[in-house]
């Protein structure tokens, strides 16, 4: 298994983190290298995390939420209730 499948199986495998844990990990999604999910997924920008961590500031219950990359740049914030709510981060210049 290769290191960036590890590390999306973690962020999957990864509710019921505090608040500052959920920013650690949306931090860390500057790591990721042009086809990181081995599918050509896109790095994130900057900007989208910055986004994200502003979004992530105005969810419930953080603890129930787990934040997911997407290949197109995007983050997603996704609860891990029964409601399975998603929401979707995506800087402006990405649209």
């Amino acid at each position: 298994m290769s290191n960036n499948s590890t590390m999306v199986e973690r962020w999957i495998n990864s509710a019921m983190m505090s608040k500052d844990e959920l920013k650690k990990q949306v931090m860390s999604f500057s790591d990721l290298v042009e086809n990181w999910d081995s599918y050509g997924g896109a790095p994130l920008p900057q900007k989208t995390i910055e986004k994200a961590l502003e979004v992530l500031e105005w969810l419930p219950e953080v603890e129930h939420w787990v934040a997911v990359p997407g290949s197109d740049g995007s983050i997603q914030f996704e609860s891990t209730k029964d409601n399975g709510l998603t929401v979707e981060v995506v800087a402006q210049d990405n649209l």
